[in-house]
């Protein structure tokens, strides 16, 4: 199959079209960059052809047909036994890299700080943030056996072994989260927060993705009530850099205030509140 067969055979998927790079890419075994200056006459020999045509007509994302998802400028691995990296968490790792970076946050040299990625799946967060700091160390924590795996694939790819702290742990148990927000005084989360209706309304466009990792109860809410209860608990200084819900801001803004804490949003690129920062004191 040329390369101009293989778009018009794919294009009804509705795939964009650096999907459609990506998985010539893929197929061809050359870098992503190279793609679009092969003639459209390219014949597609690979063996892997057909196997990417039955995937796409089932609806099977890219990222987990290639095994591979851009985040933050890195090729990161992933399967399908975690979520697929967003762009819009980029928003919260750009975020935390800013404030990490402040000398004076916290009064610690990056060295001294303890950071935290909760939910961490395929481990983007930590991971880019090691990437991005070489001083720093980081904990990442999460329940799935599945994404652990992928963590470690992700961590020797990197080789940030030396540097990285990975913790199998259920975050559901309250007193799980007290003693890591005690514990450290960054935590960055991309917790589930898909209530249970909303993810029926769209289990079509998830359902290749674990939904452990999507949907959690009190409409979506369970884990950030937790996570902001535990951080007003804390005799120290801390800063939460979550993800969350674009319906949510104003059921987190309430909570902040009723809290007493120091907050603030940072909006995705449709102009949606998408990440909440916050902190005692």
């Amino acid at each position: 199959m040329r390369i101009d067969d293989f778009h018009r055979e794919i294009k009804s998927q509705v795939l964009n079209l650096s999907d459609r790079l990506d998985l010539i890419s893929f197929m061809l075994d050359i870098p992503y960059s190279e793609v679009t200056s092969l003639s459209s006459d390219t014949v597609i020999s690979s063996s892997l052809l057909d196997v990417v045509l039955s995937k796409i007509s089932k609806k099977i994302p890219v990222a987990y047909i290639t095994g591979r998802r851009e985040f933050y400028g890195y090729e990161f691995y992933v399967d399908s036994g975690v979520l697929i990296p967003r762009v819009e968490t980029e928003i919260l790792i750009s975020e935390a890299i800013r404030l990490i970076k402040n000398q004076k946050l916290l009064d610690k040299a990056l060295a001294e700080l303890k950071v935290v990625d909760l939910f961490t799946g395929s481990g983007v967060v930590g991971i880019t943030l090691l990437n991005e700091i070489e001083e720093l160390k980081v904990k990442v924590v999460d329940i799935s056996d599945e994404a652990l795996k992928v963590v470690q694939k992700n961590v020797d790819k990197f080789d940030v072994g030396t540097r990285i702290d990975i913790v199998q742990l259920d975050l559901s148990v309250e007193s799980n989260v007290e003693s890591i927000l005690i514990d450290n005084d960054i935590i960055l989360a991309n917790p589930p927060y898909v209530s249970e209706d909303y993810y029926i309304e769209m289990v079509e466009s998830l359902k290749y993705e674990p939904k452990i990792a999507l949907v959690t109860k009190d409409n979506g809410l369970f884990y950030y009530n937790m996570l902001i209860y535990f951080l007003t608990q804390c005799m120290d200084r801390k800063i939460l850099i979550t993800e969350i819900g674009f319906n949510q801001s104003d059921y987190l803004r309430e909570l902040c205030y009723k809290y007493g804490l120091t907050h603030y949003f940072l909006k995705d690129y449709l102009g949606i509140n998408r990440v909440l920062v916050c902190s005692k004191g």
